[in-house]
């Protein structure tokens, strides 16, 4: 009885050494190339190590262009990247002391009514390459210590250099409330057209004449796909 055990375990020893025989590597061969067992061999398996790094991906860029109104220059009518081709109705100026994001935000006082006028002649920023298939955030800051809603809008336009706009109801509309510190107003909005487009965000103050003058703070205009 003794001896059959002993004839048992010893057999079980050569079978466990002679896996360890089989799965022996030799340490000259560079881990990611190690074979796989078969179904056909022992039974082993081998490991594979894999080495992973966290992959960056690059963020998506503000397509509006300078869009925290950063780059003013001095005697300028309005920062880089935005236009107003007539202040009859409403004046920009540099901002220092209510901002919300870097040195400078902008601020804007009317003086009557800009609703009718011109959308070039109201603060307006163009933006082209909007395509279509994609969903688009646009996103801005703002401080309205008044009493009114203003309106910013987003509209497509034929091209920058002529000057007009597409006839079509605006793909955006934000109401942006009366609010004594920065809030943040959004929204979004896609094109259906078989070719990029250009697109005009303006701001449109439609109060009564007997509510001014009025005051707005601008900054940090974002948008994003």
């Amino acid at each position: 009885m003794c001896t059959r055990v002993a004839l048992t375990s010893l057999a079980l020893l050569v079978l466990l050494l002679s896996s360890c025989q089989k799965a022996k590597v030799d340490p000259n061969q560079p881990a990611q190339s190690l074979p796989s067992q078969s179904a056909e061999n022992s039974g082993t398996e081998y490991v594979q190590l894999i080495s992973a790094e966290k992959t960056q991906v690059p963020p998506v860029p503000n397509l509006i262009e300078n869009g925290g109104v950063e780059e003013w220059i001095d005697g300028e009518a309005a920062p880089k990247g935005f236009g107003q081709e007539s202040n009859q109705y409403s004046k920009l100026m540099k901002e220092s002391s209510t901002i919300a994001e870097g040195k400078f935000a902008m601020r804007q006082v009317w003086s009557a009514n800009d609703g009718l006028d011109s959308f070039w002649n109201q603060l307006h920023t163009v933006v082209n390459d909007i395509r279509p298939g994609r969903q688009y955030k646009l996103s801005f800051k703002a401080v309205n210590r008044s009493k009114n809603t203003l309106v910013v809008l987003v509209s497509a336009i034929n091209s920058a250099t002529e000057k007009t706009l597409a006839q079509r109801p605006p793909l955006a509309r934000i109401l942006v409330a009366p609010c004594d510190k920065f809030q943040e107003f959004s929204g979004v909005f896609s094109v259906t057209d078989a070719e990029p487009l250009s697109i005009i965000i303006n701001v449109c103050c439609q109060t009564p004449d007997t509510d001014f003058p009025m005051e707005i703070v601008w900054d940090d205009w974002q948008l994003h796909y």
